[in-house]
């Protein structure tokens, strides 16, 4: 019997739309890194005005190598930029 995988398969390059400090919806980019697509989501977002009640950059990825790591953080993409500027590619794994 041939079986099929299912399920959520979750990706970053989403940001959710705010309008009168409530999300009404998203936008999601894909066809880079998770971060390059999360990039381009929020420009899209900030060109339509409909950033989160703390701004366009209120919901930037941490990065782990940038910000320090947490459980919460994000390991660099190649050539990752944040609000327009390089913060970093991360280092290739290598030894196993």
């Amino acid at each position: 019997m041939k079986q099929v995988d299912g399920g959520i398969n979750t990706f970053g390059g989403g940001v959710p739309l705010y309008s009168n400090g409530k999300i009404i919806g998203g936008l999601g980019v894909s066809g880079d890194t998770a971060s390059a697509d999360h990039e381009i989501a929020k420009r899209v977002r900030d060109l339509a005005g409909m950033n989160p009640p703390g701004g366009p950059k209120v919901d930037d990825i941490s990065y782990s190598a940038a910000d320090g790591a947490t459980a919460f953080t994000h390991p660099l993409s190649l050539n990752t930029y944040r609000n327009g500027v390089f913060i970093g590619t991360e280092k290739s794994a290598d030894g196993y």
